[in-house]
């Protein structure tokens, strides 16, 4: 049945207009008409048999092809939200993904790779103004993250490569609902000078800054985000608190990886090729490749 409404909405895809965009999600979560997908965006359906697609989607954990409108742009994060029109399966699906087994699962650390300290902001500068700033307007936060994190472990400071560790600010359901945000994450390198924490986000950012000032961007009241070291803490607040930070190295490429750290205990531990090369297609181009050490 699933499957015969999914080549259903396949065939409607053909009417759609050119301002029609497909890309290729997982649905991590249905609240009400708000789809939160795995890129970070959170979209909107209007119709229940769309609905009806994405809530079996999200429960396989399969993979789809959405088709949206697009109505708003990316670096906009309040505003009017881009509107899933068909979905289309992807990928099997994958039952019980997230499912603990019976045996105790110790949480897998987060920050567990060095992180460069830089003696002044002015040192942190100098690499940071020499960044890409020709990332595509519609590519996704977490792409572009590791490619200025792999555009600054190519280089070095103090006789020692330059390594980012990252930093994730959550949107929770309340503040999404109040403020009609668009995205339920955002992420971004960070370095420190002589230990202070400085967020490296060339999209947002026209020089390094704090926690505190780089969220401000996005959050409209202001206010400290709770800093918290597992993602289920981040969940137990989606209703209390407007927003939440966390910290891991910069190995941890997408949110499901900081998920899988504490349920499953997997550690994310060293540069994986693949996830660079994802970064620098989806983050500069379609044939980009991501420069040599």
């Amino acid at each position: 049945m699933f499957k015969n409404m999914l080549i259903g909405a396949m065939l409607v895809a053909s009417s759609f207009s050119a301002l029609a965009e497909q890309k290729t999600i997982q649905i991590i979560d249905i609240s009400e008409e708000l789809i939160f997908s795995s890129t970070g965006e959170i979209f909107e359906i209007h119709d229940n048999e769309t609905l009806a697609l994405a809530r079996s989607a999200q429960r396989t954990g399969a993979e789809i092809a959405v088709q949206i409108n697009e109505n708003s742009d990316a670096h906009d994060f309040l505003g009017k939200r881009d509107v899933i029109l068909s979905i289309e399966l992807v990928s099997r699906p994958v039952a019980n993904k997230d499912r603990r087994n019976n045996e105790p699962v110790k949480p897998a650390k987060l920050l567990n790779d060095y992180i460069t300290d830089f003696n002044s902001q002015s040192d942190l500068e100098s690499f940071f103004y020499n960044l890409t700033t020709r990332t595509k307007s519609r590519s996704q936060c977490y792409n572009r993250a590791h490619v200025w994190s792999w555009e600054l472990y190519r280089q070095f400071y103090k006789g020692q490569r330059i390594q980012t560790g990252k930093v994730w600010v959550y949107f929770t359901k309340k503040y999404i609902k109040e403020y009609g945000h668009k995205w339920w994450f955002h992420i971004a390198p960070y370095l420190t000078v002589r230990g202070d924490i400085k967020v490296i986000d060339r999209s947002f950012s026209n020089k390094p800054e704090s926690i505190q000032d780089w969220t401000n961007r996005f959050i409209v009241t202001n206010e400290k985000c709770d800093e918290v070291k597992l993602y289920s803490q981040y969940e137990a607040r989606k209703y209390s608190v407007n927003c939440v930070v966390m910290r891991s190295s910069v190995h941890y490429w997408q949110p499901y990886q900081l998920k899988n750290a504490e349920l499953k205990g997997q550690a994310q531990t060293d540069w994986n090729s693949y996830e660079v090369k994802k970064a620098y297609s989806n983050a500069i181009g379609w044939f980009s490749k991501p420069p040599k050490l």
